[in-house]
């Protein structure tokens, strides 16, 4: 029995203990100090002990922080971001994050020459011989002018006798018009010239050139490397007409001019701009409109730039090149294409195949068409009950599907045309050259055969006795 009570004195022992060194934890705490002594404990306490009393302190301060201040959930945080959001005092923690700067310039440099449409440079240089000094640097130092697509200037007072390489610069394809003294009347001055950036188009060319003494005139086509699927090409005009031109006559022929551009480029953006003196194209031309709004020369608009969409440049003077009296017009692209103005729609079209054809034919088939004859007053019921029929057995018998319409998606192209299209990509694949070339072929005779049809169309729309229909073919053709 000795080791029995031997254990029941060890445990007494161990539960005093404990309880002594709680009671002498509770006395500690609850010891108080004066202002004397509180000022004085630095005299009767070692560095250790204060060490461990500011311990404390701080984990006491942090705990009632935590209490005070307790970590918030994640609905907390999505209330504490919405009242940011709604224009309450940014604090230290959440800023709010500066928006991103908008406007033409600032839409223009971040696409450069994948703009919808190019950048243009627009003067009046009067020289451009003693000139090249000046754009060379601009376009080595400045964004604005390394980045532009075309440079269009007029009074360059070149001859046959100056090389291209006296005035081209580095990186550009220059296309020049010089005034002929046999077809002016005049030895000096006139002349149209374009500069085209190499980065933004590689493929262009002159279309034809006039001299005469009422007009100079210098037209190039241009395939760039990116452009919105409403255009096929840029077809631009370089004008000069001088002071002293007759302004019925030359607005007259450069009118003629325009009208043949557009008769043979349909789906072509021609832009038409130079020095146009006294003149405008306001009534021979309503549907181009006029996109310089700013003073060119002395507080007058005298170069212009002409396009059929309506706000599709901003005009921004620039300070002349040389002793030109002609500010320099940075025309920057404002429009914005097809695909982002107008938004998608989704129609439903019927999809006929054969087995619903056959059951469409069986549906009208075992109708029996005496009796809306019989059910009818007169002939005009008689003509809707049937109509009304047909178009009930035609929603029965034929599916529908669902189709996602573009804004830029051209009226002539057709279901056969995507199925050449596809083809052709397929061949390219297998890397057959002859089966690619064949499908290339086919692909260029099927736009041929579908544009065709889309023309007659247009056409029979005139014959027909519907004057909606006519109205509509008329408004296609011409554009208005």
């Amino acid at each position: 029995m000795a080791p029995v009570y031997g254990d029941k004195a060890l445990a007494l022992t161990i539960s005093c203990l404990f309880i002594c060194c709680i009671l002498t934890e509770r006395v500690v705490c609850l010891q108080t100090y004066d202002r004397d002594a509180l000022l004085r404990i630095r005299e009767h306490s070692d560095s250790k002990s204060i060490l461990t009393f500011l311990l404390s302190c701080t984990e006491i301060s942090l705990c009632e922080n935590n209490e005070t201040h307790p970590t918030r959930t994640a609905d907390q945080r999505g209330t504490r971001r919405a009242n940011n959001n709604n224009n309450t005092r940014p604090t230290s923690h959440g800023r709010r994050k500066r928006g991103k700067r908008a406007g033409v310039l600032t839409r223009f440099r971040t696409r450069t020459q994948r703009a919808p449409l190019p950048a243009i440079f627009l003067s009046n240089v009067r020289s451009l011989k003693n000139k090249h000094d000046e754009p060379s640097y601009l376009m080595k130092t400045r964004r604005d002018f390394s980045d532009c697509s075309v440079y269009c200037f007029t009074e360059t007072w070149l001859d046959p006798l100056t090389p291209d390489s006296a005035v081209l610069h580095s990186g550009y394809t220059l296309h020049r018009a010089d005034r002929s003294p046999e077809l002016s009347g005049k030895s000096k001055g006139g002349g149209v010239c374009f500069m085209i950036n190499q980065r933004w188009c590689n493929d262009s060319s002159i279309l034809s050139t006039t001299c005469s003494p009422e007009l100079e005139t210098l037209i190039i086509k241009c395939k760039p490397f990116y452009l919105p699927r409403e255009f096929t090409s840029v077809v631009m005009v370089g004008v000069y007409i001088p002071p002293q031109a007759n302004a019925t006559t030359a607005i007259g022929a450069l009118a003629d001019q325009i009208t043949t551009v557009d008769n043979s480029n349909p789906d072509s953006l021609v832009l038409i701009l130079g020095d146009f003196n006294h003149t405008t194209l306001s009534k021979e031309l309503p549907k181009y409109k006029q996109q310089v709004t700013c003073a060119t020369r002395q507080g007058k608009t005298l170069d212009l730039c002409y396009s059929t969409i309506r706000e599709a440049y901003h005009a921004v003077p620039r300070a002349p090149l040389g002793f030109s009296d002609h500010a320099m017009i940075y025309l920057l692209p404002s429009y914005r294409q097809k695909l982002k103005r107008v938004k998608p729609c989704v129609r439903n079209i019927n999809h006929w195949d054969d087995e619903s054809i056959l059951r469409l034919q069986g549906c009208l088939a075992c109708t029996d068409w005496d009796s809306f004859r019989y059910a009818s007053n007169d002939i005009h019921e008689y003509a809707d009950t049937v109509k009304s029929y047909i178009n009930f057995c035609q929603d029965l018998c034929i599916p529908q599907k669902s189709v996602k319409v573009f804004g830029n998606d051209k009226p002539w192209f057709t279901k056969n045309l995507k199925i050449k299209l596809k083809q052709k990509e397929e061949a390219f694949k297998s890397g057959d050259r002859a089966q690619y070339k064949k499908a290339k072929y086919g692909v260029e005779k099927a736009i041929r055969g579908a544009k065709t049809d889309y023309r007659r169309k247009l056409e029979g729309q005139f014959l027909s006795n519907d004057t909606r229909s006519v109205w509509q073919g008329l408004q296609c053709i011409t554009g208005y």
